[in-house]
């Protein structure tokens, strides 16, 4: 709906400050990664430490738009007719946080030449807009899919801004799942055949 769509603009503005964190760490942890990596020695712990940073620092962001983000959205030129959405800042700091996670990930495995994630990442971000072309677009379908998939859609008013923000949160939750799980097996000794 167009007064949703309006609102996650203005809240995106917001939401984009906890972005700046990852984007200065990103950039740091990559040599540290590779010398790591080159030395043989586990880059696990640097991504935690700077993932641990961005959740602690996001966190106190995401509280405090959660406590003062109907205030400060109100202070813009018709700030007031959106105020009503700041529950979506905290919420898409969060999503900025997972994704965060996932970025800090991705960049020690690419220091540390190891490109076994990509499987499970290139599929899972096809997937994602996929997914939300169709959740969102469904009309672009009704000649293709049948017609109570259109009218379910429709009536559970799945373009709303909740729903949106619930798909942008599944997708980079199970991104990181997909991580942690290709990090564990990365660990794993291998064991020889004799």
């Amino acid at each position: 709906p167009e007064m949703d769509s309006a609102a996650y603009y203005i809240v995106t503005r917001f939401s984009e400050i906890s972005s700046y964190l990852l984007n200065a760490l990103a950039f740091t942890i990559f040599p540290f990664a590779a010398e790591l990596a080159a030395r043989g020695k586990s880059t696990d712990s640097l991504v935690l430490k700077a993932s641990g940073a961005i959740v602690a620092t996001n966190a106190l962001l995401a509280a405090l738009f959660a406590i003062f983000g109907r205030q400060i959205i109100a202070f813009l030129p018709n700030g007031a007719a959106y105020a009503a959405f700041f529950w979506a800042i905290p919420w898409l700091i969060g999503i900025t946080s997972i994704s965060a996670c996932i970025n800090l990930y991705t960049t020690a495995e690419m220091s540390a030449n190891r490109f076994g994630y990509m499987w499970f990442m290139v599929a899972l971000n096809l997937m994602c807009p996929a997914l939300l072309l169709f959740v969102t677009g469904y009309g672009y379908f009704t000649g293709f899919l049948p017609r109570c998939v259109c009218d379910f859609l429709a009536a559970h008013n799945v373009r709303s801004l909740s729903t949106m923000l619930f798909w942008m949160t599944a997708f980079p939750a199970l991104q990181l799942a997909c991580c942690c799980i290709h990090a564990k097996m990365r660990r794993q000794p291998t064991i020889d055949k004799e």
